[in-house]
């Protein structure tokens, strides 16, 4: 499709490569477009990101999952979406590529993290 706009967004920091586990002590470099780089901090830990994400995998005991679980799923979906949006709500680079984006008649953006 013609009028999605692809957006890369990187975080970065300092230290070695390996053993890095995300951290909100540890303050992150966000780099998108040209524009210059911006100092943020992630609002989690590691483990409690990856709690939140497996509770929005499909990976039920059933194949017809009960209204409870359907509504768990939803409700978590809806905290970590504006948790994020928040987050990412702090890079102006972000937000000026996806004005950009907007202003020249792109209905979608992909977002590449």
């Amino acid at each position: 499709m013609k009028d999605i706009r692809h957006i890369a967004l990187e975080l970065v920091r300092s230290g070695p490569a390996h053993n890095q586990l995300l951290s909100p002590l540890t303050l992150y470099i966000a780099l998108c477009g040209g524009d210059s780089p911006v100092n943020v901090s992630v609002p989690f830990e590691q483990r409690q990101l990856l709690m939140r994400i497996q509770r929005l995998r499909y990976e039920l005991e059933t194949n017809n999952p009960s209204s409870e679980q359907i509504e768990q799923r939803q409700a978590e979906l809806r905290d970590l979406g504006e948790l994020l949006g928040v987050f990412l709500g702090k890079i102006p680079t972000l937000l000026a590529q996806l004005s950009q984006a907007r202003c020249n008649g792109g209905k979608m953006a992909h977002l590449r993290l």
